[in-house]
């Protein structure tokens, strides 16, 4: 009889799937960088770009606060000044197009991104759903053999329940029989030692007869009847011996009978308690079962119909493979049977076979302490998994209070800021010009000392308003630090999920090493199993099929804590789902927070171009009231 089908690790399959999606996504998000620093550098050269004409708007102002000589100049003048606002003006609105641009395209992105992985996590969820119902359909034939299993041995053991009785009656009737026998000899020997008793008497009175001659016919017949006597006595003692062995013999055939008796009770109890935990166990597992069809009656709403087909022609094998095992099994007992004279030659092959058993359960043993080191390491695993989810929540919570603590910053600067624009109008507003009216320029030049000249009428608040310029550029140059460390702290993020991403890869490897030895294991099994059911007589094969089903019970709890095992690395793996949500939130929020940084520093520059401009437009007015004043 051939053993049971092993499982096929179809979950490996699913694991590199996840591997190949995994990669796929790695490839995505490095291509994302490389974009992210072409734009970078794109932003660069706008910014060297703005800085350029900044600093010829600088050297513009300063060379109009020098003393022109001619109107013509100043008019000159003016214009490169206009034309240099408009251009500074323009490359201010590309950089906010562009940066526009860049933050549209990283949420598409990103949302690729995220519709790609959210496809692949529905096949993947598919996939082990599939697997589940594949797992119950192979754990319900299982069980169906093993029923199968036990009906035969309940009907062998009432078949040798039924011939130990004939046995036992067949004994008692010959026990009977030879102690009638037993008691004939007795009697025989009793008339033995009488006609001994005679023939000593009859010795006796032959002396005697001796002296007398005419007796001596008589006494002729008495030794005949002697010889005889004899000859009957030898043939009696001959066949006391022979009763004596015979009696001997059953006693001893008879211990032995009480010895396999003892030994059947014992065994039939056994089996009874075995079939007991069989059945609590299928109980167990039926329970199992019916809470897996629920989930998955819950779960598969969305398989296809031919898959069902499928599932409905596995079914139909599945019984036709079970009706084949049970003509199997009945060819097997008619083989025990006739394979029953055989038992003393095949003696040394099943030591032979009982010393694999013994080396097949010492490699159990091993494998059991294997799986004790992969639960310890699974523990650690998950241990080391809670500490980082807790370092995790709380370097995000510190990181979350850094961001409102900075955005409340950031806000009191911008109020700041506005304050200092508003101080700035009113100082532009309040000083008025110094010119007389109806002087002419040359008088006025001269009417001042030497260096200073008209500069004095409008070089101070301009030299206020630059300081203060610089003071915003400043505070800008500091906040694009801020934003630069935030990405940073950001990569550190990314890092450690790819860290934790290569820790679950070395378990899913270790466990699957694990599932193919316990295959191999099988396989040893299940070819010990075939070649004592073609070796084994009748009465060594009921005790090696006591081994069989218990190596057999033992190879159900490996598999059964192969399956814990899988349960505890698909919690593992929930657990890693759920911390990379939270990361994944967490990182979210800190965009987010970056965003709001980005669009505040925008704000702000937006802000001091506004500055600029009013300073300018203030600074150009004033200028032009000057001169025509004294013009008139």
């Amino acid at each position: 009889m051939q053993g049971e089908p092993s499982q096929t690790p179809s979950i490996i399959d699913s694991r590199e799937e996840l591997s190949k999606e995994r990669k796929k996504s790695e490839e995505l998000t490095s291509f994302l960088k490389s974009q992210e620093r072409s734009y970078q550098k794109l932003i660069g050269e706008l910014k060297t770009q703005i800085h350029a004409e900044q600093k010829k708007s600088s050297s513009l102002e300063a060379s109009l606060q020098k003393i022109p000589y001619t109107m013509e100049q100043i008019i000159d003048l003016q214009g490169q000044l206009k034309s240099s606002e408009l251009k500074q003006k323009a490359l201010s609105d590309e950089f906010k197009h562009k940066i526009e641009e860049l933050e549209i395209q990283h949420k598409e992105a990103l949302s690729r991104t995220m519709t790609k992985e959210l496809s692949a996590f529905k096949d993947y969820a598919i996939s082990e759903i599939t697997e589940k119902e594949k797992i119950v359909i192979e754990q319900k034939l299982i069980i169906d053999k093993l029923e199968s299993s036990i009906r035969n041995l309940a009907q062998e053991l009432d078949r040798n329940q039924a011939v130990s009785l004939t046995e036992k009656q067949k004994y008692k009737y010959e026990i009977e029989e030879f102690k009638e026998i037993v008691q004939d000899l007795q009697d025989e020997i009793m008339e033995l030692r009488k006609k001994k008793d005679e023939l000593k008497y009859c010795s006796r009175t032959q002396d005697e007869m001796v002296k007398n001659e005419e007796n001596a016919e008589e006494n002729r017949a008495l030794k005949m009847n002697m010889e005889s006597l004899k000859e009957r006595l030898e043939k009696r003692s001959v066949d006391l011996v022979n009763a004596e062995k015979k009696i001997n013999t059953l006693k001893e055939s008879r211990e032995e009978l009480i010895r396999d008796i003892e030994k059947l009770e014992s065994r039939i109890d056994q089996l009874v308690k075995e079939n007991e935990d069989i059945s609590k166990g299928l109980k167990n597992k039926e329970e199992t079962i019916h809470i897996l069809e629920e989930e998955i009656n819950s779960n598969a709403e969305g398989i296809n119909e031919k898959y069902k087909t499928e599932l409905e022609a596995s079914n139909i094998k599945c019984k036709r493979l079970e009706k084949k095992i049970k003509d199997i099994e009945q060819d097997y007992d008619n083989q025990i049977e006739d394979q029953m004279r055989l038992y003393t030659t095949l003696q040394i092959k099943a030591n032979d076979l009982s010393r694999k058993v013994s080396y097949l359960e010492k490699e159990k043993e091993s494998l059991h302490e294997k799986l004790k080191t992969a639960q310890d390491e699974i523990h650690d695993f998950d241990k080391k998994m809670q500490d980082y989810k807790k370092a995790v929540i709380k370097e995000n919570d510190n990181k979350k209070e850094k961001l409102l603590e900075k955005i409340a910053s950031l806000k009191n600067e911008r109020e700041e800021l506005k304050e200092k624009i508003s101080e700035l109008q009113e100082m532009s507003f309040s000083k008025q010009s110094l010119v007389e009216t109806g002087c002419s320029l040359f008088e006025e030049f001269q009417q001042l000392p030497e260096g200073r000249y008209s500069r004095l009428s409008f070089k101070s608040p301009g030299n206020e308003d630059n300081k203060r310029v610089d003071g915003l550029i400043s505070q800008l140059a500091e906040k694009d630090t801020m934003m630069k460390s935030l990405q940073s702290e950001k990569g550190n993020l990314e890092i450690t999920l790819k860290e934790i991403m290569i820790e679950n890869k070395t378990l899913q490897k270790e466990l699957s090493i694990s599932i193919r030895h316990s295959q191999k294991l099988s396989q040893e099994l299940e070819m010990a199993k075939w070649e004592l059911d073609n070796l084994r007589s009748d009465e060594d094969a009921k005790l090696d099929k006591g081994k069989i089903l218990v190596l057999e019970s033992e190879k159900e709890l490996f598999k059964a804590e192969i399956s814990k095992l899988e349960t505890e690395l698909m919690l593992t793996k929930d657990n890693w789902s759920e911390l990379n949500n939270a990361l994944s939130k967490d990182l979210l929020e800190s965009q987010t927070a970056t965003a709001q940084a980005k669009s505040e520093l925008i704000r702000l520059r937006e802000e001091y171009d506004s500055l600029i401009a009013i300073s300018k437009e203030k600074a150009n007015h004033n200028k032009k009231r000057s001169w025509f004043g004294r013009a008139n």
